[in-house]
C-alpha cells in the first residue's frame, strides 16, 4: 500500500509536469512571468556603471517647422566635443527643415565629431503590420554611422524584455542601439534579455541646456562627460516619446537602450527558461516523494519547495539572472490540486455515508500513517444488526449506530470510532490485554439497557474481537474483525485473536481443506478412553476422542480445529 501511494504521488507529479509543459508551449503564463520580472527588477536595485550619460531635452528638438532647436543641438554637440566626450549617440531623428542654415549648423557639428558620433534611427509601427523607419536626412547626417532602435521589439504590455544585436530593414542590416552603447557584438538571430535591475534614479542625467554655457552661466557641469558615452535624446516630458520600463511607466524612450547597454556591459544576459526550472523542481519533488517515507517528511519537503521558489526569485534578481517561475508555480499548484482531489476522494471513500463516521479502512490508514506498533485493535460487532435495520426507516439507521457509539464513548468522549456495516472499531493504546478485556466487560454492562430510536425500544447486543497491534496493522485489523465474527453473546462475547507467524496464519486460512485431506490419509483418527466400573473392576465402555497428527506440525489441538469442523459441516465424518 505504501508503494502504491508513492506511485500515485509520482503519477501526479508526471501529470502536473505534462500539463505545465503544455501551458509553457502555448506561453499561457507569460504575463505572470513578466510580473515576476518586474518584481526581480525592484528587488535587484543595482547601480549602473556610470559610463553612460543621458543628456535630455524637455523641448521638441526635431520639429521641421520650428528649426531653432537645431542650433541648440549643434551647440550641445560642440560643447560635448570640447569636454572630450568619448562617444555620442544622437537619439533624435532630424528630417530636413524649412531653415537650411539650421540644418547646415547641425550637420557641421555632427561632422566635427566624426567617428565619435552615431545617429539613431527609430523603427516604429506603421499602418497595419508594416514598419516605418525614421531616420535623419542624409544631408544632415553626412557620413555618420547609424544604428537602429526598433520600438516594435516590445511585448503586448509595451515592455522591451528582449532586444536584438542587429535588425534588418529593407534588406539592410543595422546594428542595434543597445549593443552599440555597450560596444558588444552578437548574433543578429539570437536575442538577449534586458536587465532592468539598475536603479533608474542612479543613471547619470544631464539637462541639455546645462551644456549651453552662455545660457546657464556655468563653465562646467556637475557630471563629467570626458571619455564617457553620451546619449542625447528627448526627456519623458516630450509628448509621444515615453516608454514604459519597470518602476517607471513613462521613461524616456532612450532608457530602454541605455538599460540594454548596461546589461551587456555587466554581462547580465543569463536566462533560466521556464522548462529548465520546471524540470528541476519536478525532479526535486519526485526525489522528496521517494525518500519521504513519512507524512511529516513529505510536508517538510513541500514547504521547502514552496519557499525555494521565492528564494530563487530573490537570488537570481541579485545575480542579474532572469528566471521564468510562473510555470513552476503553476506546476506546484496543479500537483497540490491533484493531491487535494486524491485526499478528498479518499476521505469520501473512508466515511460511512449513513453515520458520518470514518470507515475501518481509515483506522488502518491511521495506524500505517502514524506508524502505530503498540496497543490493541478492538472490533465491536453489533448483534442482529441486519434484522434491526429491516425494521427501521432509512433516516433512523444511522442514528441506531450512533447510539452505540455514544455508549462506547462513555469513558472517553473523544475516542475515535470507525464504522463499517455491523462493525465498530477503535484503537486502544493500552498494551495489557487483561486491562482491555476488563474494560470491554464493563462496556458490555452498559449495553444491557435497550436503545430508543425512531420511537422504538430496541434490545441491543454487542460482542468484541481484540487483536494486539504488532507487525502489519492491516493484518491485525483483519484478525480483530475475524475474532469479532467468532464471538457470540452467550458463550464467548470477547474473543482474543491468536498471534502467530505469517505461515501460521496462512495454514489456518486453509484449515478446512486440510481437514478433508487429513481424514483421507488417516492423519485424523480416534483414540478411546475406557470407562471402568469400580465395583466390578470391568470395562463399562469407552469415550471416543478425535486426534489429528500432522506430519509437519505434530498434534493439532482439538480446540483449534473442532470449531472449523462444525462450521464446515465435517462433524459427521
Amino acid at each position: 500500500r505504501s508503494s502504491g501511494r508513492v506511485f500515485e504521488r509520482l503519477r501526479h507529479v508526471l501529470w502536473a509536469g505534462l500539463i505545465s509543459l503544455a501551458l509553457f508551449a502555448i506561453t499561457f503564463f507569460d504575463p505572470i512571468d513578466q510580473f515576476l520580472w518586474l518584481t526581480q527588477s525592484r528587488i535587484a536595485d543595482r547601480s549602473p556603471s556610470g559610463d553612460v550619460i543621458f543628456v535630455s531635452s524637455d523641448e521638441v528638438l526635431n520639429d521641421p517647422d520650428d528649426p531653432k532647436a537645431r542650433f541648440k543641438v549643434a551647440s550641445a554637440l560642440n560643447e560635448l566635443d570640447r569636454r572630450g566626450v568619448g562617444k555620442v549617440f544622437l537619439d533624435v531623428t532630424f528630417p530636413k527643415s524649412s531653415d537650411a542654415q539650421a540644418d547646415e549648423e547641425l550637420a557641421k557639428a555632427i561632422a566635427h565629431l566624426g567617428p565619435r558620433i552615431t545617429l539613431v534611427d527609430r523603427v516604429i509601427s506603421g499602418p497595419g503590420l508594416t514598419k516605418e523607419r525614421r531616420a535623419t536626412a542624409n544631408s544632415i547626417a553626412g557620413g555618420a554611422d547609424r544604428v537602429v532602435s526598433d520600438q516594435t521589439d516590445r511585448n503586448w504590455f509595451g515592455f522591451a524584455w528582449e532586444l536584438h544585436h542587429a535588425y534588418k530593414y529593407d534588406g539592410t542590416a543595422f546594428r542595434g542601439f543597445g549593443s552599440a552603447i555597450a560596444g558588444a557584438q552578437g548574433d543578429a538571430n539570437s536575442p538577449y534579455i534586458v536587465d532592468y535591475g539598475f536603479a533608474h534614479l542612479k543613471i547619470p542625467i544631464l539637462a541639455m541646456q546645462s551644456l549651453d554655457r552662455e545660457a546657464s552661466g556655468l563653465s562646467s557641469s556637475p557630471i563629467d562627460v570626458t571619455s564617457k558615452v553620451v546619449v542625447l535624446g528627448h526627456s519623458n516630458r516630450v509628448a509621444g516619446t515615453q516608454q514604459p520600463i519597470p518602476m517607471m511607466i513613462n521613461a524616456p524612450a532612450s532608457f530602454v537602450d541605455i538599460y540594454a547597454g548596461e546589461t551587456l556591459k555587466a554581462g547580465h544576459t543569463q536566462y533560466l527558461s521556464g522548462a529548465v526550472v520546471l524540470c528541476a523542481f519536478a525532479s526535486l519533488l519526485s526525489a522528496a516523494l521517494i525518500l519521504g517515507t513519512t507524512r511529516k517528511r513529505r510536508w517538510i519537503s513541500y514547504v521547502i519547495l514552496a519557499l525555494l521558489a521565492p528564494i530563487l526569485l530573490f537570488v537570481t534578481a541579485k545575480l542579474g539572472i532572469r528566471v521564468d517561475l510562473s510555470y513552476t508555480v503553476g506546476f506546484l499548484i496543479i500537483f497540490a490540486g491533484f493531491r487535494s482531489r486524491s485526499r478528498w476522494k479518499r476521505r469520501v471513500e473512508m466515511v460511512n455515508g449513513e453515520t458520518g463516521l470514518p470507515k475501518l479502512r481509515a483506522l488502518e490508514a491511521r495506524l500505517l500513517r502514524d506508524n502505530v506498533c503498540s496497543g490493541h485493535i478492538v472490533i465491536a460487532r453489533i448483534q442482529n444488526y441486519e434484522r434491526v435495520l429491516k425494521t427501521l426507516k432509512a433516516e433512523d439507521k444511522g442514528k441506531y449506530v450512533l447510539k452505540f457509539v455514544d455508549r462506547l464513548r462513555a469513558a472517553d468522549p473523544k475516542l475515535a470510532i470507525y464504522s463499517e456495516g455491523h462493525h465498530l472499531g477503535w484503537h486502544v493504546a493500552n498494551d495489557v490485554t487483561d486491562d482491555v478485556i476488563e474494560h470491554l466487560e464493563g462496556l458490555r454492562a452498559i449495553f444491557a439497557a435497550p436503545i430508543q430510536v425512531g420511537g422504538y425500544s430496541v434490545d441491543v447486543g454487542i460482542t468484541f474481537g481484540v487483536a494486539t497491534v504488532e507487525g502489519d496493522p492491516a493484518a491485525r485489523l483483519a484478525a480483530a474483525v475475524a475474532a469479532a465474527e467468532e464471538t457470540s453473546e452467550a458463550h464467548n462475547p470477547i474473543t482474543i485473536s491468536e498471534t502467530g507467524s505469517q505461515s501460521d496464519l496462512l495454514w489456518d486460512i486453509s484449515l478446512r481443506a486440510r481437514i478433508d485431506e487429513a481424514m483421507e490419509v488417516g492423519e485424523i483418527y480416534c483414540v478411546y478412553q475406557p470407562k471402568i466400573d469400580l465395583v466390578s473392576k470391568s470395562v463399562a465402555g469407552v469415550e471416543a476422542l478425535v486426534r489429528w497428527h500432522d506430519p509437519a506440525r505434530g498434534f493439532i489441538s482439538p480446540v483449534h480445529f473442532i470449531q472449523q469442523c462444525e462450521k464446515a459441516g465435517r462433524m459427521e465424518h
